[in-house]
């Protein structure tokens, strides 16, 4: 696969693109659960967005789909089971989470693209 350039106008809009997923999330989960876990959601929407991107040139491939979807699935499970801290938390103290998160994605991607090409 051609590999394509990223421009900094791209990388802002899909950032965009992330913050205004994550939002509703936000605000939903937070109105049924609380604002921890509308915050880990929202973090994980923004995320999974990005790792998504990252990826888009593997779009048409089922296995990418199923991985991306165990990916949500996982996030969910976790979600729900793990207790949040509805603390205010300010944006730079997730990054670190949000980058560790993102790593394990693009892992997980990439290991499913070696497999896939292994078959």
């Amino acid at each position: 696969m051609a590999e394509s350039t990223v421009t900094d106008r791209e990388v802002k809009i899909w950032g965009l693109i992330a913050i205004v997923l994550g939002a509703p999330i936000f605000l939903v989960v937070s109105h049924y659960s609380d604002s921890g876990k509308g915050r880990a959601a929202a973090v994980s929407v923004g995320v999974i967005v990005i790792a998504i991107r990252s990826f888009w040139d593997l779009r048409q491939r089922l296995w990418f789909w199923a991985t991306i979807v165990l990916v949500i699935l996982a996030h969910v499970v976790l979600i729900v089971y793990i207790n949040w801290s509805s603390e205010s938390v300010p944006a730079p103290a997730l990054a670190p989470v949000g980058i560790v998160d993102f790593v394990i994605i693009y892992g997980l991607v990439a290991s499913a693209k070696r497999l896939a090409n292994s078959l």
